[in-house]
């Protein structure tokens, strides 16, 4: 499985806010934060695959500091 390009320091992710377009803050997988154990796992074992495309993604939640708005994205492995 290739690993996440933004959990490796690969790329950083960089998007704008839906609710007021200021720039969000990454705060990692969202495993972290919805699995008790999810700090804790390998980064592989989270990342899914998918069986049509054969795709994997990791799953990163997001932040805006200005609004408090929280979102999720979907990052591919092959976003370089």
């Amino acid at each position: 499985m290739t690993p996440c390009p933004v959990c490796n320091g690969l790329t950083n992710l960089v998007k704008d806010c839906p609710a007021c377009g200021s720039p969000m803050e990454d705060c990692g997988r969202i495993s972290s934060f919805t699995d008790p154990y999810g700090p804790y796992e390998e980064t592989a074992e989270s990342e899914s695959k998918n069986a049509v495309t054969g795709d994997s993604h990791c799953v990163h939640f997001l932040h805006c500091p200005n609004c408090d708005e929280n979102t999720s994205y979907i990052v591919n492995s092959d976003e370089i």
